[in-house]
């Protein structure tokens, strides 16, 4: 027996040895291969060896994971248990993780012992010392699995003195020679390339399975046993109780149901329900028996409306019947888009399997859906224990595990970064089929991670889904190429060189064999709009107000959330003295209860189902939250410039179903009857453009910061915007177009559109006023320096995860850093607490829950400081929370609020150390004024 101890807590006499515990997690693999035979063939294919040769490895490398436990160091943070087994610490410096860890100390003993001739084994098949690369990444995979891998110039063993004695390298041998021993493991080794290039997804699971093995499911032994007689009469009866009862038994992997019918898969629309020209060609494309061969990169790109949303869904069910993933995981841009399409999908999901499966929300509040709540499975509940859905939604790096799931793109792009725990997600991701969802709103930043992610996917032999309105096709061709470098494509540049310009729709099929491009006829035929531009935000106010006087159903578009409250406020009064109701405001600060409300209210007004009553003289004032995956139908729009692409899918909520000639009613004629009117665009004069140059180089344009100062923070680029004006207009202007006339036909005008408004830089200059050129300028640079730091903080997915982690990196990621941003905008949190007559303060939502602080948050763009006075209101409030959320109190400041006497609460606190109003009201959101207002 090893006398060393694996697992103990404080204040628990009962502890565990260090074997059994490896044999635990050893065990939790080896059940699941018993229950996945296709995991075990998957992952040897991978590794390039026979399975009964990758079984035997990977359950070796898996048992010696915590070597480095056996460091004197190490095993007297229980000091009582230590003396017990006659561990001496004499000489020994206290146990330090950072650095000393015994997942960096194990590594090295591996490699110690492994150059050393591995003593205990057979010595006609001892892996020789040069052979140490080919399992090195292996090898650090296991031994990473606390989410930091060990550095590759890590130091000699000789180095760890002050840490580990020579009994204690012996006790490592032994226990190495133990484990092979059980799974009579003796070689054959990897090729170091596919070594590497299996370490990602092998760090993944087998953190996962550290995870599993160290649950209270498996009870704590001290008494000696033989390891292979407790490896197969208690380690693996218990992994696989726990896995049956966890509905992991595949972990996490569900039984696919037979492709279906369109008309089945969706049959919960209606029986009424005829597919899109998207959605037939998925159909006739996406045949399980004639599925191409390797990963295959799927790009959807139609008009908003078109259908995309089920198209999506119904290849990722072809790809899974077909046998080309076992689960999936559709990644969206916000949580409130994410919220949505999990709902929309349950349905789909329980025919896309023949059992339900775990179906996950995955973002930081799901919590706050109450269409989200953990269900245990059916297993669980016969049995007594359990919550499947629970250990999934415990903690955001599970939650890719599940066999199904929707959220936030972040929980995936976060495998890409240089984070840890990354490659569990990576785990989580393969075998799926990974949906992204509107592509065309990611910045640089996001579009590297995503580049990087698409690569791993692809070497992997993952298939990915992108859905976007539209994409300019040098994004396109970008994504493209990281997908066919990561699959190893030969011909990538020329396939990038020769895709599509110019149709639209446009449904792309990219593998090994090719790559193939179906431009498809439009969901119906393109409707054509006059946009005028208005130049005068009084203007604008006044023909809001005409239109809804008219009876007209009106949504206005707004850049920021304070020009939105602006003309909610204008509007408002216009509006109360026609005796019209009041406009609905919509934007991003509101707290999450007050968001959802009135987002309801927006769908019960401008959504597909509206009614006569409900849409009459109802004026929307939305922020860029309206913009996307809210299927919302307004008779009347109205937007300020935005870029081009912006302003198309906000136009996408204009007339977006077919209505009678009043906009009251749904009808089935081929043609709306709503009379012509133009959409309106809030834009400066194109010609004031002209002459306005400012020195510096890197000055703000005033051509567009004139009309919206507050907006052009956010859009920078002059010269790109002034172009989309210029196309939006004056659709003439357009090059290569294909529509006719002089009015814009969004669903053909688009592609030409966005591909001139996109071009690179000198095509672009030579096009728009000198006087924006060196706003545009130092735009590019930003983005340049977003590119940059997308290349620093993600992971290159070429020479294993072992080198990849560091020698990259100009950052090391430390064992306490749990991520790097997957987007680089600045929010800034802030929650918000009420005093109410004794001068305590409280949440202003469900105080004492576990929930009250992010039911009190708002996002900002900017840091509020809390109010020096106010310091033990915060304390009194903070004291009725639960621990773990006075921890996360110390990260974002609490402004607190007394009532204003008419539904809002009004406070004050600080922005760059200026004293500030703060007032919120459930209609109009937060609101930060001047002292004196």
């Amino acid at each position: 027996m090893i006398e060393r101890w694996g697992k103990a807590q404080p204040g628990r006499e009962a502890w565990h040895r260090l074997e059994f515990h490896c044999l635990d997690v050893a065990a939790v693999l080896a059940e699941a291969f018993e229950a996945a035979p296709d995991l075990l063939t998957n992952l040897a294919a991978l590794l390039g060896l026979e399975p009964e040769t990758a079984r035997r490895l990977l359950l070796t490398v898996l048992a010696v994971h915590d070597v480095g436990k056996v460091a004197g160091a190490f095993q007297h943070l229980r000091p009582d248990v230590a003396e017990a087994l006659g561990v001496s610490a004499r000489g020994l410096k206290p146990y330090d993780r950072r650095g000393a860890g015994h997942d960096l100390m194990g590594f090295v003993l591996l490699r110690h012992l492994w150059r050393g001739g591995m003593a205990g084994l057979d010595p006609a098949t001892r892996p020789e010392r040069r052979q140490f690369n080919q399992v090195a990444p292996v090898l650090a995979a296991a031994t990473g699995h606390h989410g930091v891998q060990p550095e590759t110039t890590a130091p000699v063993l000789s180095d760890f003195t002050n840490w580990i004695s020579p009994a204690d390298i012996d006790a490592a041998a032994a226990l190495v020679t133990a484990m092979a021993g059980v799974f009579q493991w003796s070689g054959p080794l990897p090729e170091e390339g596919l070594s590497k290039r299996a370490s990602y997804v092998l760090n993944g699971l087998f953190t996962v399975c550290d995870w599993l093995g160290s649950t209270d499911a498996f009870a704590y032994r001290a008494d000696p046993m033989e390891p292979a007689d407790y490896f197969e009469t208690i380690a693996r009866p218990t992994a696989k109780r726990l896995l049956r009862n966890l509905g992991l038994a595949k972990l996490s992997r569900a039984d696919v149901a037979p492709a279906a019918p369109f008309a089945d898969l969706f049959a919960h629309l209606g029986p009424s329900l005829s597919p899109t020209p998207l959605q037939e060609a998925c159909d006739r494309l996406f045949r399980p028996e004639t599925l191409p061969e390797g990963p295959l990169l799927v790009i959807l790109e139609d008009a908003p409306g078109a259908g995309k949303t089920e198209a999506g869904d119904l290849v990722i069910h072809r790809l899974m019947a077909g046998g080309k993933a076992s689960g999936f995981y559709c990644g969206l841009p916000t949580t409130a888009t994410a919220d949505g399409a999990y709902g929309r999908k349950r349905p789909v999901v329980e025919r896309m399997f023949e059992t339900i499966p775990s179906f996950v929300l995955a973002h930081g509040r799901r919590h706050l859906n109450d269409g989200f709540r953990p269900v245990a499975t059916r297993a669980a509940v016969e049995a007594g224990e359990g919550d499947a859905q629970a250990w999934f939604v415990h903690g955001g790096k599970r939650a890719l595990l599940s066999a199904a799931g929707v959220g936030t793109v972040d929980q995936a792009l976060l495998g890409a970064l240089r984070t840890r725990h990354g490659p569990v997600r990576l785990w989580g991701l393969w075998r799926k089929a990974l949906l992204v969802d509107e592509v065309h709103a990611y910045d640089d930043y996001m579009l590297g991670a995503l580049k990087s992610l698409l690569h791993h996917q692809a070497a992997r032999g993952e298939s990915v889904i992108l859905m976007s309105a539209t994409l300019p096709s040098r994004i396109r061709a970008a994504l493209v190429e990281a997908f066919g470098t990561g699959a190893g494509w030969p011909d990538v540049t020329a396939r990038t060189e020769a895709l599509d310009r110019r149709g639209f729709p446009l449904l792309g099929l990219h593998h090994g064999g090719a790559s193939a491009e179906h431009a498809l006829p439009l969901r119906r035929p393109g409707r054509a709009v006059r946009v005028e531009p208005v130049h005068d935000i009084t203007e604008a106010v006044t023909q809001v107000t005409d239109w809804a006087e008219a009876g007209r159903c009106v949504v206005w578009f707004r850049n920021t959330v304070d020009d939105a409250m602006e003309a909610h406020a204008r509007v408002g009064t216009l509006l109360h003295a026609a005796g019209l109701p009041e406009p609905i405001l919509f934007h991003a600060r509101f707290l999450p209860e007050d968001r959802a409300a009135i987002e309801g209210r927006v769908l019960r007004h401008f959504g597909k189902e509206s009614g006569p009553e409900d849409r009459r003289g109802r004026v929307l004032i939305a922020t860029q939250v309206a913009e996307q995956s809210l299927d919302l139908d307004a008779d009347e729009f109205l937007s300020d410039l935005a870029p081009a692409d912006a302003v198309l899918q906000r136009l996408g909520r204009r007339r977006r179903h077919v209505r009678d000639a009043g906009g009251a009613r749904l009808t089935v004629a081929a043609e709306d009857a709503r009379p012509d009117s133009p959409a309106l665009l809030l834009m400066p004069p194109l010609s004031a453009a002209e002459g306005e140059a400012r020195a510096g180089s890197g000055e703000r344009s005033p051509w567009y910061g004139r009309l919206f100062p507050r907006a052009a923070g956010i859009y920078p680029d002059d010269a790109r915007l002034w172009r989309g004006a210029l196309h939006l207009t004056r659709p003439d202007t357009i090059p290569d177009r294909v529509a006719e006339g002089p009015w814009l036909v969004p669903e053909v005008d688009a592609r030409p559109l966005l591909e001139s408004v996109y071009a690179e830089t000198d095509t672009l200059l030579a096009q728009v006023p000198d006087a924006l050129h060196a706003r545009h300028t130092a735009t590019e640079g930003d983005h340049t320096a977003k590119r940059q730091m997308a290349g620093r903080n993600t992971l290159a997915f070429r020479d294993g995860l072992l080198k990849d982690w560091t020698e990259g990196a100009l950052l090391a990621v430390s064992p306490d850093e749990d991520r790097l941003p997957t987007r680089l905008s600045d929010s800034y949190p802030v929650a918000l607490a009420w005093r109410d007559g004794s001068g305590a303060g409280a949440p202003v939502l469900a105080a004492g829950a576990e929930a009250a602080l992010d039911l009190s948050c708002i996002s900002l763009p900017w840091r509020l400081d809390p109010a020096p006075e106010d310091a033990a209101a915060v304390e009194a409030m903070a004291a009725t929370l639960p621990e773990p959320t006075r921890r996360r109190l110390r990260f974002v400041p609490v402004i607190v609020l007394s009532p204003d006497g008419s539904g809002g609460w009004t406070g004050t606190a600080a922005r760059e150390g200026r004293a500030v109003t703060v007032r919120y009201d459930p209609a109009r959101g937060l609101r930060v004024e001047a002292r004196g207002r």
